[in-house]
């Protein structure tokens, strides 16, 4: 039985009839689940009782087409509204133009804004910051700072999600003065930098090697009162171990969980690579050891490491008195 079958019968034995809203509800969690089937059976189910899928139900689902990167499908339920006498909103135009952006298609995203000013609709500033982020993302700041001067001149003002898509695109370039530009210009219009902000920079500073510039942008984080998160300190051990630096790496873990922050899969991941990449081979077994003791569930990512790493250096793991069986993680 499926999870929508399960939920429709579950209702029906307590005497609840589903109505609009219900089934809308049911959409777009299962969409939100990524359970994209059970989204379209409950969309079917909801034709079947006799309800007719309103601009809310399909944007839900057309969403769920998107984050499944089929955007096809998506486009022909963008069809089948107008066929239904539906209207799309700017929220169905916002939705299609994030999956196009997803899969790189930013010629398409960008006709998509067009056509969206072909039939009336006003674009949000999440419809242009969805076309910035892609147009960053692609490497193509011209089109990207043009089309802030556009949001200006239509009276939307861009928000923190606009600048860190901006300062990103510059970074990715090596372009930091231009990115510490567009950081200036959102302090004077009163925007802050946020953890978002801190975070793109330094990884942009870490993947330069200049660990250096990472590490005081984080000690400005928390000066300023801003929580680094684990992708803050991952991002830093990992340009330690990229550097060699596995001694800063390692002392990195320790004032990440003595700020609060509970190491991860990912930061054991890390540094079991770091320190295997050094040859330290007893070291990256203890922390593999002292991971699963914590009740982190190793990952595809640990195990292709301790393939590459380890047994195939010739160093069979000894996790908790047992040898490594590598044929149980095939």
């Amino acid at each position: 039985m499926s999870k929508a079958d399960a939920f429709l019968k579950e209702m029906v034995s307590m005497n609840i009839s589903p109505n609009e809203i219900t089934f809308n509800t049911l959409i777009d969690g299962f969409v939100r689940d990524e359970s994209l089937p059970a989204a379209i059976k409950v969309f079917e189910e909801m034709k079947n009782q006799g309800f007719n899928p309103g601009v809310v139900t399909y944007n839900s689902l057309i969403r769920g087409f998107c984050l499944d990167g089929k955007i096809d499908e998506a486009l022909e339920l963008r069809n089948a509204m107008s066929v239904q006498g539906l209207k799309p909103d700017i929220t169905t135009y916002n939705i299609l133009m994030n999956g196009y952006s997803k899969k790189g298609m930013v010629k398409e995203a960008r006709d998509l804004l067009e056509d969206a000013d072909r039939n009336g609709l006003k674009p949000s500033v999440i419809t242009f910051n969805t076309l910035t982020d892609a147009y960053c993302k692609a490497g193509m700041m011209g089109e990207a700072v043009a089309l802030q001067k556009l949001m200006l001149e239509r009276n939307i003002s861009p928000d923190i999600s606009t600048y860190n898509s901006l300062i990103g695109g510059y970074c990715k370039q090596g372009e930091f003065e231009m990115a510490g530009n567009i950081i200036k210009k959102m302090k004077d219009v009163g925007i802050q930098p946020d953890i978002v902000t801190y975070n793109i920079r330094i990884d942009a500073f870490c993947r330069k090697g200049n660990t250096r510039k990472a590490y005081r942008l984080l000690d400005e984080m928390l000066e300023l009162g801003l929580n680094p998160t684990s992708v803050t300190y991952n991002t830093i051990i990992l340009g330690c171990c990229t550097k060699g630096n596995i001694k800063g790496a390692m002392e990195l873990r320790m004032r990440m969980e003595k700020d609060g922050q509970r190491a991860n899969v990912v930061t054991y991941n890390l540094l079991i690579k770091g320190l295997c990449s050094k040859g330290m081979l007893q070291e990256a077994n203890r922390l593999l050891n002292e991971m699963i003791g914590r009740g982190l569930v190793p990952n595809k990512i640990t195990y292709d490491i301790i393939k590459e790493e380890m047994m195939e250096k010739g160093f069979v793991p000894d996790i908790d008195g047992h040898v490594y069986n590598q044929s149980s993680k095939a």
